[in-house]
């Protein structure tokens, strides 16, 4: 299990967050944390682009590559989630290293 801790910022609101990544291929399977928040996420690519899966809060979305945070801050945006919670997934999400094929 791979742990990496980030930096993140909303309207001048700094926390520290941390992903746990279990597996290195699609679908990317890991935990990330960060301002009381725990998320266990399946990232993963279909025919068509990228989607994340929050089974435990029956979130499904269409994602872009992950180091795309506009579009895949802009589809979260979708969900309930709220900007820091929102915030923590995609910087998250950001810093998976995947081998693209």
């Amino acid at each position: 299990m791979k742990r990496i801790q980030y930096k993140c910022e909303v309207r001048n609101r700094a926390w520290q967050a941390e992903i746990k990544i279990f597996t290195d291929v699609y679908p990317i399977e890991a935990v990330i944390t960060g301002r009381g928040y725990a998320f266990h996420i399946i990232y993963g690519k279909h025919a068509n682009g990228y989607y994340l899966v929050i089974p435990e809060m029956y979130i499904g979305c269409e994602m872009a590559y992950y180091k795309d945070v506009f579009w895949n801050k802009c589809s979260l945006e979708r969900t309930e989630l709220s900007p820091y919670e929102i915030e923590t997934l995609v910087q998250g999400i950001k810093q998976l290293e995947i081998e693209e094929d």
